[in-house]
């Protein structure tokens, strides 16, 4: 098996079809995006990479980077993805613990690569000119038989804080992923344009057949409104994103022909799915909880999901639904511990996180620590904080988001001190009725809330505090 097969088979079947599309008029079809992912392997033959070696890619989304990644995965190799806001002293750990064959970037991560010691001492980089035809040479593809267990996408993050976790897509994974996800979601009921902000999601909609709008990284009111000016059958009928990226859409987008939508990532305020759910009353949405490491673990309507969290008082969308078919769950007090065919294995690089978030059953499977306080009853599922959060601080910052009508803040407790602090946006002139209504509070301080970077949503606790002197 190879994974990559389930894009062949697309490429084959429609090759004049759109993949990929962005607002500056590129597009690439799957027959192109085939014969891209053909020259590139070819290339990368010609440089010695055989199954089993990794490279290393440091490239914006885009054809390049997606026919890449299904050269290197179709030839049974190891693409290594990471952060490029990652620390410099993160990535030589990076380095060291894959050993990358071989670097591939464009100009501007050349020079961030130069940057980085390890990166400095891989023995091949390349560049685009891994897309052009040799003189002499043969444009065949192979498409290497492979084991389940063969790594295909390694992912370095380090979320907020950290040493770096090596999150790995085994090939079985990724086409174990593309099934459930297809079969949750219900993807093959829409054909149409998926404007996607999360690479992942690209991918399924490649193996799917589908076209993906490629949405710049600067998400500006200028680009959101090329949306709507995008041709008829150009126009998104399914949207892909966090709860950020949606307030962006509500803003600046009519999205006349929506009739889905998939949000996750993040804790979104009901009233934003109030919002849009009054804007787009014909469009199926859908809520995903997942994480980088298992994709997804519940999926629940989100009228319902907002129903039920308004009628626990709550002012964010807390109720998660109940777990798909494909996956197991074990919920103990603290944590919620989830198995499957699409929940990566253990991490690369960072045996601390394995100790931690990582076990092995006696049927051999790997069971992953999502890291949240799960509550359960009749209805199902409900988020109840991370789970190195006391759960009274979380409830108690659940009501003080009902009372503010506003989540741009959070509970802390003060260093060295059992005493609850109250930091954010939006709380001048407020202090006197905050801690008259809530006297577990001791101290409010006003400083702007620092979102992460990754999906622009959550927020960076850590960096927040630090604003603040904290």
């Amino acid at each position: 098996m190879n994974c990559t097969d389930l894009f062949f088979k697309q490429a084959k079947e429609g090759p004049n079809k759109i993949a990929l599309f962005d607002f500056k008029g590129n597009q690439t079809t799957f027959g192109e995006l085939s014969q891209m992912a053909s020259l590139a392997q070819v290339q990368l033959r010609q440089y010695g990479m055989v199954p089993g070696d990794t490279i290393l890619l440091q490239e914006f989304p885009g054809p390049k980077l997606y026919s890449l990644v299904i050269a290197i995965l179709s030839l049974g190799a190891t693409a290594i993805l990471v952060e490029p806001w990652m620390p410099i002293k993160n990535i030589e750990k990076v380095i060291s613990a894959t050993k990358p064959k071989i670097f591939f970037s464009g100009f501007v991560g050349k020079m961030w690569g130069f940057r980085v010691r390890g990166i400095r001492k891989i023995p091949k980089w390349l560049g685009h000119s891994l897309f052009k035809q040799s003189l002499g040479s043969k444009n065949e593809l192979k498409v290497e038989n492979v084991e389940e267990n063969v790594p295909g996408i390694i992912t370095f993050t380090t979320g907020t804080t950290g040493d770096p976790k090596g999150v790995v897509r085994h090939q079985g994974y990724l086409l174990h992923q593309h099934r459930i996800l297809t079969k949750a979601l219900h993807t093959d009921k829409h054909g149409g344009v998926d404007l996607c902000v999360f690479a992942n999601f690209v991918f399924l909609n490649l193996a799917s057949g589908r076209p993906s709008l490629i949405m710049p990284f600067k998400w500006s009111h200028k680009n959101f409104k090329k949306i709507d000016d995008l041709p008829k059958d150009l126009k998104p009928e399914t949207v892909t994103s966090g709860p950020c990226f949606l307030m962006h859409l509500l803003k600046f987008c009519a999205l006349s022909n929506l009739k889905g939508a998939h949000i996750g990532g993040a804790l979104t305020d009901t009233w934003i799915f109030d919002e849009a759910l009054k804007k787009w009353p014909e469009a199926e949405w859908t809520h995903v909880y997942g994480s980088s490491e298992a994709e997804p673990v519940c999926i629940v309507p989100i009228p319902e999901a907002v129903k039920n969290s308004k009628e626990k008082g709550f002012f964010q969308t807390l109720f998660l639904g109940n777990p798909v078919k494909d996956i197991s769950i074990n919920n103990n007090e603290n944590e919620l511990w989830v198995t499957g065919d699409h929940v990566c294995p253990r991490y690369i690089g960072n045996e601390e996180e394995n100790k931690k978030n990582k076990r092995k059953d006696d049927q051999g499977r790997v069971w992953h620590n999502m890291g949240d306080r799960i509550k359960k009853d009749d209805t199902g599922l409900w988020y109840s904080g991370r789970s190195g959060q006391e759960y009274k601080d979380f409830e108690l910052e659940q009501k003080v988001y009902q009372f503010l009508k506003s989540s741009l803040s959070f509970i802390t407790k003060h260093k060295n001190e059992n005493r609850l602090l109250l930091v954010g946006e939006k709380l001048k002139g407020r202090e006197e009725e905050i801690i008259k209504n809530f006297p577990e509070i001791s101290e409010i301080k006003h400083g702007k809330i620092i979102r992460d970077i990754r999906h622009r949503s959550r927020i960076n606790r850590p960096e927040s505090l630090r604003k603040v002197g904290l």
